[in-house]
C-alpha cells in the first residue's frame, strides 16, 4: 500500500548526448507570475504592432520631445511602474500606411495612482503630411507595442492600464497544453541580474547581463538578458515529475497540469494530450521524495521520462 507524496519541483537531466542544459531569453510578459520549474508558454493579448515607417514620411525623423505627464490621468490602483515608449508621426491612413521613423521618448515613471500622458507637440517643421501620432509603449527598451493609434499633434495620449492593451511574452502555460511549450523556466518571473551578489536592482545600480555585459536603461537595445526569462529548452531533455495517478509501474503518455495549492506542475494520465512519455520511476532508495522507497500504490510518485510532443 502506497502513501501520498508531496509532488515536486519538476527536475530537469542532462540533454541526451550533451553536458549542458542549452537555454534561450525570452521577454516576460507584462504581468507574468510564474515561478523556477514552471513549464512556460508565449501569450499575446491584443495585437502586437511595432513601427512601420511608410509612405511620404518614410524617412523623417521627428526631433520635438513630447510632454510628459507622470499624472495625467486618475486610474484607481494603478501601480507605479516603469515603462518605455516611443511615438510616430502619422498621416492619412494611419500607422504603415503613412509613418514616420520612431522618437524614442525613453522611461516613463508614472505617479501611482495615476496612467501618464504624452502630448506631441505641432511643430511647424514637420511635413505637412504629419497630423497625428501613434504612441508605442513597453516594458523593455526596443520592445514597444501599439497602445494608442492616433492622437492629434498637440493633444494628449495616455497610456493604457498596466499591463496594457497589447503585450507578448513568456507565462506559465496552460493545464493540458498541446502545443507551444518553450521550455521550463530556470528563475522566477522578475528575476533580474545585479552587477555582484547582495546588490538590489534599482536606481543607481550598474546593471549587468545575464551574460556579464553592462547595460544601459536607455537606447534601443536588442537584447537585455537582465529583464528577461532564462529559459530552459526541453527537447530530448528528461524530466522528472510526479505522477498523479497511484503507482502500479505503469509507462505511456500523460498530460501536464499545475497544481495551485502545491505550486507545481504534475502528470496526469486522464488528460487529453498526452505531450509527455513516462519512462521509469525516480530511483529505489529511501530520500526526500520517497521517504518509503518506490512502491505500488505511491500518489506523486515522482517519475521520469521525456516530453514527446507540445514544445515549440
Amino acid at each position: 500500500m502506497g502513501i501520498t507524496l508531496t509532488p515536486i519541483r519538476p527536475a530537469l537531466g542532462l540533454v541526451t548526448g550533451g553536458e549542458y542544459q542549452p537555454f534561450t531569453i525570452y521577454a516576460e510578459q507584462p504581468g507574468a507570475i510564474f515561478s523556477a520549474g514552471d513549464f512556460l508558454q508565449v501569450y499575446t493579448t491584443g495585437t502586437i504592432t511595432y513601427p512601420t515607417p511608410a509612405g511620404s514620411l518614410i524617412a523623417f525623423q521627428p526631433t520635438s520631445a513630447p510632454t510628459v505627464n507622470v499624472a495625467g490621468s486618475a486610474s484607481s490602483g494603478e501601480p507605479q511602474k516603469t515603462l518605455f515608449a516611443w511615438y510616430t508621426l502619422i498621416g492619412a491612413g494611419g500607422v504603415g500606411v503613412i509613418e514616420s521613423q520612431p522618437y524614442e521618448i525613453g522611461p516613463i515613471v508614472n505617479a501611482a495612482g495615476f496612467n501618464a500622458t504624452v502630448e506631441v507637440p505641432a511643430d511647424g517643421n514637420y511635413p505637412a503630411a504629419a497630423t497625428h501620432f501613434a504612441l508605442y509603449v513597453g516594458t523593455l527598451p526596443g520592445q514597444q507595442w501599439l497602445q494608442v493609434a492616433t492622437t492629434a499633434l498637440g493633444s494628449a495620449a495616455t497610456i493604457p492600464a498596466y499591463p496594457l492593451t497589447n503585450n507578448t511574452g513568456v507565462n506559465r502555460c496552460a493545464n493540458d497544453p498541446a502545443s507551444g511549450i518553450v521550455g521550463y523556466a530556470a528563475y522566477d518571473a522578475g528575476s533580474g541580474y545585479a552587477q555582484r551578489e547582495g546588490d538590489i536592482l534599482g536606481a543607481g545600480v550598474n546593471w549587468r547581463a545575464l551574460f556579464g555585459v553592462d547595460q544601459s536603461l536607455s537606447g534601443n537595445q536588442a537584447l537585455l538578458e537582465q529583464y528577461m526569462a532564462a529559459v530552459v529548452k526541453l527537447q530530448n531533455v528528461p524530466v522528472t515529475i510526479s505522477l498523479l495517478q497511484p503507482w502500479a509501474f505503469q509507462t505511456g503518455t500523460a498530460g501536464i497540469v499545475y497544481s495551485a495549492a502545491f505550486g507545481v506542475f504534475y502528470l496526469d494520465t486522464t488528460q487529453s494530450n498526452g505531450i509527455f512519455s513516462i519512462q521509469r520511476p525516480y530511483g529505489g532508495l529511501y530520500g526526500p521524495y520517497n521517504p518509503t522507497g518506490v512502491q505500488t500504490g505511491n500518489v506523486y510518485q515522482p517519475v521520469t521520462g521525456i516530453f514527446i510532443g507540445g514544445l515549440a
